[in-house]
């Protein structure tokens, strides 16, 4: 099978700020989980760029999963990397509660790709839509390439690509961040911290408190 790549541009303007709405009305047994038109809002400010986040982030899914979402995090990655993509009615904002139900999901599938945990159901909460399949010319010749529609879409493939290639997510021991490890990164897959760096500091402040 020939090869086929994430061919994916996205809009990022030269700002982002947070713009805020009055609470929505507390409705007894009412639950909203996603696009809440209340409550703060990402918006952009001023010209946009066509960049091309996955080549210059080739982990940038992690980024996100370990992003803690409150409206100021949020706002730094959309200054970073744009918005999401997940516009209703035609609006360039988007809600906070958005952003914080995509993350939490991102979590919830690390998680379970670390245990090994996945199953018929959870691939339903991981659905890629969103993707256009198109031909498109790459060193001289025609490839396959998935054109993701939006960066949450962009996000999701990416992570599907390098779990499906082998490599795994793992919590650093030392510093508790996620980083790679396995085929197609620079860690080995059993891998217990991200860098030498920390692996030398842990061991050299366990060797201390064992004298």
């Amino acid at each position: 099978m020939g090869e086929i790549w994430i061919d994916f541009e996205w809009p990022i303007a030269k700002s982002y700020r947070i713009v805020s709405y009055p609470p929505a009305p507390v409705v007894p047994g009412r639950v909203t989980l996603t696009g809440n038109p209340h409550g703060p809002h990402i918006k952009p400010d001023g010209p946009v760029i066509m960049k091309r986040p996955l080549e210059v982030w080739p982990d940038l899914y992690l980024q996100f999963a370990k992003l803690e979402p409150t409206p100021e995090n949020c706002v730094k990655f959309a200054r970073k990397f744009g918005q999401l993509g997940t516009y209703r009615e035609n609006a360039d904002e988007e809600s906070i509660s958005d952003w914080q139900y995509h993350a939490a999901q991102f979590k919830l599938l690390k998680k379970m790709v670390d245990g090994r945990k996945l199953t018929p159901q959870s691939s339903d909460d991981f659905r890629l839509a969103d993707i256009d399949l198109r031909l498109r010319p790459r060193r001289g010749q025609l490839k396959l390439a998935l054109v993701p529609r939006s960066l949450l879409t962009a996000m999701k493939l990416q992570f599907a690509q390098r779990v499906s290639s082998g490599a795994s997510v793992r919590t650093c021991e030392h510093c508790g961040v996620w980083f790679e490890a396995g085929i197609g990164t620079d860690r080995r897959a059993d891998a217990k911290f991200c860098c030498d760096s920390h692996r030398y500091d842990f061991n050299n402040q366990r060797k201390g408190q064992q004298r």
